[in-house]
């Protein structure tokens, strides 16, 4: 049996960090859950640390490619999971996106959100990367955006670098086709916190715009070498 290590990267969860732990402590099939404080402002770090997990403390908010990549350096188990801290008890769904990988089915899994909370990124955004995945790689791929996936960490070569920032996910998806993995999508009742349309929540999706167009455009000239 292949061995796991669960990454959660946080920044500014405490109202539902601690359900998205609970359930994937509940589950127990990961040897390894470590849990990145991205520079938190509230008491994300103070709640992780109550869980029997590892947790890595970053001084400031560098960004969730940043806080995944610290991660990785510390990451033993032979399958990675990624996972985001907002999803509460409805990350106790995250086996399932083992199973195309134990089975031989695929080198990465990604989850499609079936519940209406839970799929990543909203209008433009979404828009972006689709357009994107298509431009740089020739796929449609509906769950490019998704930050719930597993995968090989023998295959973390062919994965990097990880984008900037939120370009985390649409980094990892478009150098996994490149690479000719085959990707399983796994459909999965899981929730995300709502984003809502105050400044903050229209802050949130810029920078989500922001980082997936930087990573767009690196992904493209890194293409044309």
């Amino acid at each position: 049996m292949s061995t796991i290590t669960v990454i959660i990267p946080a920044f500014n969860e405490e109202e539902r960090i601690a359900g998205t732990i609970r359930a994937i402590l509940e589950r127990r099939r990961h040897q390894q859950l470590i849990v990145v404080d991205d520079g938190s402002t509230d008491l994300t770090p103070e709640i992780a640390a109550q869980f029997p997990v590892e947790l890595i403390k970053l001084p400031t908010n560098q960004g969730k490619a940043a806080a995944v990549t610290t991660a990785l350096r510390q990451a033993r188990g032979e399958i990675i999971v990624l996972l985001d801290a907002d999803l509460g008890q409805t990350a106790k769904y995250y086996p399932r996106l083992i199973e195309p990988l134990l089975t031989g089915e695929a080198r990465m899994a990604v989850a499609v959100l079936t519940s209406p909370k839970g799929s990543g990124g909203v209008g433009l955004v979404k828009r972006l990367a689709r357009l994107g995945m298509f431009w740089l790689t020739g796929r449609s791929f509906p769950a490019v955006l998704s930050g719930q996936r597993a995968f090989f960490k023998a295959d973390l070569p062919k994965l990097t670098p990880l984008g900037e920032g939120f370009g985390l996910e649409f980094a990892l998806t478009v150098l996994a086709v490149r690479a000719r993995l085959a990707i399983a999508q796994v459909p999965l009742p899981m929730e995300h916190a709502y984003t809502g349309k105050d400044l903050a929540g229209y802050l949130h999706r810029y920078r989500q715009f922001q980082d997936i167009f930087r990573t767009m455009v690196k992904l493209w000239k890194e293409g044309r070498r």
